[in-house]
């Protein structure tokens, strides 16, 4: 009986599970799931960006499967700084970076609002100064006014430029931009220096004035008046700089010569110019028709021109010789010396023009010499002579000259015409000065007779019609690692951009890189920018 009770129970349940109605919702929906694409953010590379630029990011968002959308219902999206600072709700980000930022992290999230989920992409950005980094400065006078532009690009440090996929910023009349005031009238010259653990500067050369410009930004730093002692001279009327690491040099118009001993090298301009004109070394008269000869930035040397003795001489750059005699800002002359046939004494060229010294081949010898590229000039014939100047056992108040060629005459001395027939009064003399990288071989002089520029080629010895213009060549500069590319100027204002890699094999089609759309003014000046101390400039 109790075994039939049990039997009957368990039917009765089975009846009424058959009976019973599952009320509960059980059906399923797909969450969406997005992708998006890294290569929309630069590929995983830093954005890097000058302050005042435009960021523009447009993101391609994939399915689970693959398919691009535009357009997604239901969601949010919202671009961040480090997760905190929103910059935008947009879908697609168009921000101006107006701060400053070293490797922030940008952080694009869709905010799926059904699910409350996120999808999120990041890329590191780098917003640098307005006018920072590499580039060309262009002076010029435009509209009446002196005129300081720059040139920017990024690809500019580079063994080569691709031009195609390069941005070039090109800004004209930069230092009246953002000073809102003029130059002095009358440019000469421009000369970035830099200083010890802080960026490169810019100074703009007048006859009148000195003004020194901050590279990144361009503005106004300080003005000759208040580097000298006293304010500037009556009558005084300037001519060319040099800056070294602890010993600064200014030139006026009378070839008189003014030098300033830094305090620390961690300011640009430490103490003042004292404005009584130097002397050399043993000489009771102060030096006059002495020119600058500007050399390697950061070196420990630059040559002087004395045009009224014929000789060279030389500041030094170094606090204390191998004695530990304080030598900084001595001016001494070169050690006499003998050289091969037909070459030009370097201490005594009586008779003789020095119409060029350009400075080149620094890696070669180190810190203690560099080599130099020397024209001279003599009853309408020009001798182009090479040689090391370097100190003697690192003693600042003796340089030798050693490695001595001259190009343009034989064995016996007697003259061999290389650039008679080129070279002309007004001619413009450029030598590269960063010539023995393997990147580089070539060792190249320019001269520019009006609207023709020759290559004097000093290997082979020979000179060629390189390029020709619209407008007399003004302006040459490619003081960049190697040399590898050079910025040239035009009276009319046209800037170019040309290529220096075995220049002397390129076809005519290939021997422009780029030109400027930009009309620059009557171009006086052309300086590298920001060559991380290798520039150097030319007599």
């Amino acid at each position: 009986m109790k075994h039939k009770l049990i039997l009957l129970y368990l039917c009765v349940a089975a009846v009424l599970a058959g009976c019973y109605e599952d009320k509960g919702n059980y059906s399923y929906t797909d969450i969406p799931k997005y992708v998006i694409d890294e290569s929309s953010f630069g590929g995983g590379s830093t954005l890097s960006l000058a302050q005042g630029d435009t960021l523009t990011l447009s993101p391609v968002i994939l399915s689970e499967q693959g398919d691009t959308l535009r357009d997604i219902a239901n969601v949010e999206y919202s671009w961040s700084i480090d997760y905190a600072q929103v910059v935008s709700r947009e879908r697609d980000l168009t921000y101006v970076c107006d701060s400053l930022m070293s490797n922030a992290l940008l952080v694009f999230d869709i905010h799926d609002l059904v699910n409350d989920l996120h999808y999120a992409q990041t890329v590191y950005v780098s917003v640098r100064e307005k006018y920072s980094g590499a580039g060309f400065y262009v002076l010029g006078e435009k509209d009446g006014h002196t005129c300081l532009s720059a040139i920017l690009s990024s690809s500019f440090l580079g063994d080569k430029v691709d031009i195609a996929n390069s941005t070039i910023r090109t800004v004209v009349g930069v230092y009246h931009a953002e000073n809102d005031e003029y130059l002095p009238d009358d440019p000469i010259r421009l000369h970035e220096h830099n200083w010890y653990g802080g960026g490169p500067q810019v100074m703009v050369i007048t006859p009148t004035e000195l003004v020194d410009v901050e590279s990144s930004t361009f503005v106004k730093d300080m003005t000759g008046s208040e580097m000298i002692d006293g304010g500037w001279p009556a009558g005084m009327r300037a001519a060319n700089v040099m800056y070294m690491g602890w010993t600064d040099v200014l030139e006026d118009e009378e070839g008189q010569i003014y030098t300033r001993i830094k305090s620390t090298k961690e300011l640009p301009n430490s103490e003042y110019f004292y404005p009584v004109p130097c002397k050399c070394e043993g000489e009771d008269e102060p030096l006059t028709d002495t020119h600058i000869i500007v050399s390697k930035l950061g070196g420990n040397f630059c040559l002087l021109h004395d045009d009224k003795h014929k000789r060279l001489l030389h500041v030094s750059d170094i606090k204390s010789d191998s004695k530990g005699e304080y030598t900084l800002g001595r001016i001494s002359a070169l050690r006499h010396f003998e050289g091969p046939a037909g070459f030009v004494p370097l201490d005594n060229y009586e008779g003789y023009n020095l119409v060029h010294c350009g400075y080149h081949d620094q890696y070669q010898y180190g810190g203690t010499g560099y080599s130099y590229v020397f024209i001279f000039e003599k009853d309408g014939q020009y001798t182009v002579q090479t040689c090391r100047i370097w100190q003697d056992n690192y003693k600042s108040s003796t340089l030798m000259v050693d490695n001595m060629a001259v190009l343009s005459a034989s064995e016996d001395g007697s003259h061999v015409n290389l650039i008679d027939d080129i070279m002309r009064a007004d001619s413009y003399v450029y030598t590269l000065p960063y010539t023995t990288q393997a990147s580089n071989p070539g060792a190249y002089t320019f001269i520019a007779s009006g609207n023709d520029l020759y290559m004097l080629d000093r290997t082979a010895k020979s000179v060629k019609k390189y390029l020709s213009f619209d407008a007399p060549v003004t302006a040459m500069c490619a003081e960049w690692f190697s040399s590898n590319y050079m910025g040239l100027g035009l009276e009319n204002g046209k800037f170019y951009l040309l290529p220096m890699q075995n220049a002397k094999n390129l076809d005519d089609s290939a021997k422009i890189l780029w030109e400027s759309p930009d009309d620059f003014g009557r171009i006086v000046s052309v300086r590298t920018k920001e060559a991380n101390g290798w520039g150097v400039d030319q007599f």
